[in-house]
């Protein structure tokens, strides 16, 4: 056979496949377009769903939200007042630690004054024995 004929019948084949192969895409187009609008369909239908969800969430949403709001206030409230305790307790003791201090002090302060007297007398009737004894 030669090539001309050989050709000849590549060339009716291939215009003979031609419908088939137009409809075949055709199909595939149609096919797609579908798989598309479905996608679509789906995705508008769930947006919708979630949209009402949402919407009926809402007042549930808002009550969480001021009641953590209220929770988070007293606490910080709480944590306020135990802030201003401890610094009355502090301050409290300090006052009385500061008055202990201070009688502890005095206390010393007239031993140290009696020693301090007691010295000054020793030193002088030792001078005044020095003295006589001179």
């Amino acid at each position: 056979m030669p090539i001309s004929d050989q050709v000849r019948a590549l060339t009716e084949n291939i215009e003979t496949s031609y419908d088939t192969r137009i409809a075949a895409v055709s199909d595939i187009v149609k096919e797609t377009h579908q798989a598309l609008g479905n996608f679509k369909q789906e995705r508008e239908k769930m947006a919708g769903d979630l949209k009402r969800s949402l919407a009926s969430n809402r007042s549930d949403r808002a009550k969480q939200v001021k009641k953590m709001r209220a929770e988070h206030k007293r606490d910080a409230q709480a944590t306020t007042r135990a802030v201003k305790e401890t610094t009355q307790k502090v301050a409290r003791f300090l006052s009385a630690s500061e008055k202990a201090r201070k009688q502890e002090f005095s206390t010393l302060f007239a031993e140290v004054k009696g020693q301090v007297a007691n010295i000054e007398k020793d030193t002088a009737k030792l001078l005044a024995d020095f003295r006589n004894d001179h």
